[in-house]
Formats: C-alpha cells, structure tokens, sequence
C-alpha cells in the first residue's frame, strides 16, 4: 500500500467516527424505543 492510500483509508475511518459519534444519541434514542415497542 501507498501513503496516500493508507491517508485515504485513515480520513476514510476518521470521517466515519464523526459520523458515529455525531449521530450516536439518535442511534441510542432509536434502540431504546426499539426496545420498548418490542416489549409490549
């Protein structure tokens, strides 16, 4: 591999972080009523 794969590969991973981490409350807020509508 190349350097400018390897940067492409770690700005790839780190733009998906932010996105994980930008949208983690919504994914949290989505599992919990998930839950509770599984539940009744």
């Amino acid at each position: 591999m190349t350097t400018s794969a390897l940067q492409g590969l770690a700005r790839y991973l780190n733009d998906g972080f932010e996105y994980v981490r930008a949208n983690l409350w919504n994914v949290a807020v989505a599992l919990i009523l998930l839950h509770f509508v599984q539940r009744k």
